[in-house]
């Protein structure tokens, strides 16, 4: 993710895939969004869980991709594509 821990002033733009064990992914989102300015855009990947179900879907578009997404990294993980308009 291109934001730094220490960054002044917020992005209009934000485009990530952060890694989903233990939750990371939805704390790499939620750290996204508070640096994410009014009018900006957030498109983000994430697991499709109930974790991410509950502290990203409300008043976000969560796009459901297909169970065979990732299957050439050797992974199943079922997946989402995130889209955040501030």
């Amino acid at each position: 993710m291109p934001v730094c821990p220490d960054s002044e002033g917020g992005h209009d733009c934000v485009l990530m895939n952060p890694p989903f064990s233990k939750g990371q992914d939805v704390a790499h989102i939620l750290h996204a969004l508070k640096v994410l300015e009014a009018g900006g855009r957030l498109v983000a990947i994430c697991a499709n869980g109930p974790r991410q179900q509950a502290e990203l879907r409300p008043s976000r578009k969560l796009g459901r991709l297909p169970g065979a997404t990732f299957a050439d990294q050797g992974t199943s993980v079922r997946a989402v594509l995130l889209m955040v308009q501030r």
